[in-house]
């Protein structure tokens, strides 16, 4: 007989490796192991730990943090906007071909976690496992404990899951998952995504709408730029012309100043001999 409990820790910090944005890799093992003999039979108690170690980064990518990031701009919003969008691929899926979301890759490894506990049910249906997997095994009474720490160790799938009883845990999960499905016909991958699609759909359209207000800003400044300019020019011409005019209405005047002089008769000398042949008339 065995009564199996679970408990959890939701960590992360996993090195996702070189060909994956991010990874949750669930581990299964069993501690406070316990057991009594009764009537010639093992009782066994035992919390099933769950370990849900994930981590994430961008593989040389750039995040996308918010909108209105500094280097977005009016020639490449469009760019940034469609490789961060999950409408450009499949499943809720988007391109990171040279971009990406950090907080929407977390939110997709933290909903893997969050599946195989709730949707799963690791701490009722993984338990379930665990509970026939160790009732269905023969434990001697003369090595119980060495025979529970070998059903953990050996006989299992191996890596993180050596032991027959935690890789039948791992199996379950697994199954869940999807694990033996395409990419993205996982179930698992289905939800993990449509939970970062939640933060891409919303990040992709304030690019694009940051994108065009910086286009339609750049435009609005190039044509006022271009209008002051104009001005500018069409007041320069109009000055050009009048100093033109000026110098005309000076020479005039000095025109005229000069035939006063003339109209007077000229010089005082001139007015001089003027009267005096006047006096021989």
């Amino acid at each position: 007989m065995a009564t199996i409990t679970a408990s959890r820790t939701v960590r992360g910090g996993l090195n996702p490796g070189g060909d994956a944005f991010g990874l949750m890799d669930p581990t299964f093992t069993f501690r406070a192991l316990a057991h009594t003999v009764k009537d010639g039979k093992v009782h066994l108690t035992a919390t099933m730990h769950c370990d849900y170690h994930w981590g994430v980064h961008g593989l040389g990518n750039t995040d996308v943090p918010s909108g209105t990031a500094p280097f977005i701009t009016g020639d490449n919003y469009e760019a940034i906007a469609d490789d961060i969008d999950p409408r450009k691929g499949a499943n809720n899926s988007a391109p990171y071909t040279a971009y990406w979301s950090k907080a929407a890759t977390e939110a997709h490894e933290l909903e893997h976690a969050r599946d195989d506990w709730e949707d799963w049910a690791a701490q009722t249906t993984g338990v379930a496992i665990a509970k026939a997997g160790f009732e269905a095994e023969t434990v001697r009474a003369a090595s119980i404990d060495a025979d529970l720490t070998a059903l953990q160790t050996t006989g299992g799938g191996g890596g993180r899951h050596p032991g027959k009883i935690n890789s039948a845990v791992m199996d379950g999960s697994d199954v869940h998952y999807g694990a033996a499905l395409g990419y993205h016909a996982r179930p698992g991958e289905i939800k993990a995504h449509a939970v970062g699609a939640t933060i891409e759909r919303p990040l992709s359209d304030a690019v694009r709408a940051h994108g065009k207000k910086l286009v339609a800003d750049a435009k609005a400044k190039a044509d006022a730029d271009a209008k002051a300019k104009a001005a500018e020019t069409k007041a320069g011409e109009a000055g050009g012309a009048d100093d033109k005019g000026g110098g005309k209405g000076e020479g005039a005047g000095r025109m005229g100043a000069s035939a006063r002089r003339k109209r007077l008769g000229g010089s005082s000398a001139d007015r001089t001999v003027a009267a005096i042949m006047g006096l021989f008339d």
